[in-house]
């Protein structure tokens, strides 16, 4: 048996990284784009 996890795209992380941290604190792996890098600070916590 394997393991499967869900994944999500993040539209906008670079404004919305709050949203993408919810996401990953319920168990997804998230991908972000955005079209501010220095918005996006890196990875989310998780």
């Amino acid at each position: 048996m394997t393991a499967t996890r869900k994944v999500t795209l993040v539209t906008g992380a670079s404004s919305g990284k709050a949203t993408a941290i919810a996401l990953a604190a319920a168990g997804f792996q998230v991908i972000g784009t955005g079209r501010n890098s220095a918005r996006a600070a890196g990875p989310a916590p998780g």
